[in-house]
């Protein structure tokens, strides 16, 4: 079949626009200007189906066939500790998102290669400009009896939203959905009315530990299991000191591919007790670990590592509008202090890529272009000493960096510490606990010390990343980064569709992030996840997710 008739093949299942874009997909394939794996993320999150990529490209379902699933068994994980009472008025965290989704999904299910399948939401479609989004959502009931409609979606976006409200969400809506802006044309269509143009949109409302909750929801529902229906597991126990336990839901929309009867995640407060208890049999995987404490299961023949790109990073930012770094030079000296790929050998024997002081991380579909286009900084001492020298400080500065005792952050500050001396910097370490670094209200040191580090979760796409981080004004702007080119260049990204376009705009933003140094990122963790041979079919990415579709127990 020619591509002419598989497009006249989908055309009442995608709008002329999509089936433009997807012309032009082809196009740049064809010149190369696009990976077969680039092309369905992109196609994904312009909601251009599977079938329809299936076809224009040979997309073959077969090649990801494995042995046949057996069913039943309880998949055991062991996760973090979250924070207080989980709920999805206050969700932030990872953990949370783990515990919440289960029963609560996404609008789409983001896959491990960075494409977006549907979830809740059937299809999504833009318009033109992408300024307008149009979701449909495939008809499934509560646990109260009640249909699951679009007009829950903007109940809960009328809660998350909300200046007043205790949602975190609004920081990652912030300039691009205001509360309000979102109509409900039939029970299954929610068409969301965007403040600017914005193409990754469907990752948005698809990521993160946002979990959806029907109209009616008072704070706490959740944690007494008074809500679900529509995700594939129903929340059996939960227990803020120990952890939750969930069966599968038999009434699942895609219940089919859901081989397992239940799930248990069970609390820790530390990596080293998560290793212990995934060694020792009380739990079968670990969504996350600390590369410090993979080591020694990598070497235990039971287990395997499943690894996955991932645009994690620890930043070692620098207040713009405190002094010393006011001058940008004292941000670029360190910058040019540190040996990122010793610091990638020690902390996670080479399992990361390689940060380059701007977000464009190699996970992300745009990155090839941006790595092309900006030469990688590495370490020079001697250029270092230099500019601090230019910049009033030829006999060093003595800083105190804070952050916090999480995960490999302390050991990766002691190694930016013992580098960063040679060029003049005498660093003092101030780790707090996490509950003190990030505290509260008016007390939140990560958002107020000039000189500070801070552990960011994996996005979506680099927009999801720079929009409450960076831009300027941003609510989790902790660098206090301000630029009206990189403003202006990273709204452009967010919202151009032309492929070739989008690259340039992305080497702009790039560029100008680079140049500025409000931030230090070194480094791009891999996603690492540890799991018993037994388990079979278990996503190794992305980070911050975990779709147990397909997932099976070989016991």
């Amino acid at each position: 079949m020619g591509s002419r008739e598989i497009l006249d093949k989908f055309f009442n299942r995608h709008t002329s626009f999509q089936l433009e874009v997807a012309d032009q997909l082809r196009n740049d394939v064809k010149s190369g200007a696009l990976s077969r794996r680039e092309v369905l993320k992109r196609g994904s999150a312009l909601g251009l189906s599977l079938g329809l990529l299936g076809g224009l490209f040979g997309f073959d379902k077969s090649v990801l066939a494995q042995e046949t699933p057996k069913q039943g068994g309880v998949l055991k994980l062991g996760i973090a500790r979250p924070r207080g009472v989980v709920d999805p008025l206050t969700s932030r965290s990872r953990s949370e998102g783990f515990v919440l989704k289960p029963v609560l999904p996404p609008l789409g299910r983001l896959q491990a290669d960075g494409s977006l399948a549907p979830g809740l939401a059937e299809s999504w479609a833009p318009n033109e400009d992408a300024t307008v989004w149009t979701f449909k959502f495939r008809p499934t009931k509560w646990i109260s009896g009640e249909a699951f409609t679009a007009h829950d979606i903007a109940a809960a976006l009328d809660l998350l939203l909300d200046p007043a409200s205790p949602s975190p969400t609004v920081s990652g809506y912030r300039g691009i959905l205001s509360h309000g802006n979102y109509e409900v044309p039939d029970d299954q269509t929610l068409v969301f009315h965007l403040d600017r143009a914005y193409v990754d949109f469907p990752y948005i409302v698809s990521y993160g530990a946002t979990a959806w909750f029907p109209k009616g929801y008072t704070q706490g529902d959740f944690a007494k299991g008074t809500v679900g229906g529509v995700g594939p597991f129903l929340l059996k126990e939960y227990s803020a000191d120990r952890g939750a336990s969930y069966v599968k839901n038999p009434d699942y929309w895609d219940a089919a591919n859901i081989h397992l009867d239940g799930l248990e995640i069970v609390f820790f407060d530390d990596d080293q007790s998560m290793a212990l208890a995934l060694q020792g049999g009380q739990v079968d995987a670990l969504p996350v670990l600390a590369s410090s404490a993979v080591l020694a299961i990598s070497a235990n023949p039971d287990f395997e590592v499943l690894s996955a790109r991932s645009s994690a990073y620890n930043s070692i930012r620098m207040q713009v509008d405190a002094e010393p770094f006011t001058d940008k030079r004292v941000r670029q000296a360190l910058a040019y202090s540190i040996d990122r790929q010793a610091i990638v050998n020690t902390i996670y024997s080479g399992a990361a890529d390689l940060g380059n002081d701007h977000v464009f991380a190699p996970a992300f579909l745009q990155s090839a272009v941006v790595n092309e286009a900006i030469p990688q900084r590495v370490r020079d001492i001697a250029k270092a000493k230099q500019l601090l020298a230019d910049a009033g400080h030829a006999d060093g500065l003595k800083l105190t960096l804070t952050s916090q005792q999480y995960a490999d952050i302390p050991q990766y500050l002691q190694l930016v510490q013992s580098q960063a001396k040679e060029a003049g910097f005498d660093i003092t370490l101030d780790l707090k606990s996490q509950a003190e670094y990030y505290g509260a209200d008016a007390n939140q040191p990560w958002l107020s010390v000039p000189f500070g580090a801070t552990d960011w979760g994996e996005r979506a796409t680099p927009g999801a990343m720079i929009t409450p981080a960076y831009l300027t004004g941003a609510p989790f702007n902790e660098s206090k980064y301000s630029s009206a080119d990189f403003d202006a260049a990273a709204k452009a990204f967010d919202g151009e569709i032309d492929v070739a376009k989008r690259g340039q705009l992305a080497i702009d933003a790039a560029k100008i992030m680079h140049e500025d140094t409000p931030t230090i990122i070194g480094y791009f963790a891999q996603t690492r996840r540890p799991v018993n041979k037994k388990v079979k079919g278990f996503p190794a990415g992305p980070a911050s997710q975990l779709d147990l579709t397909g997932t099976w127990l070989d016991a």
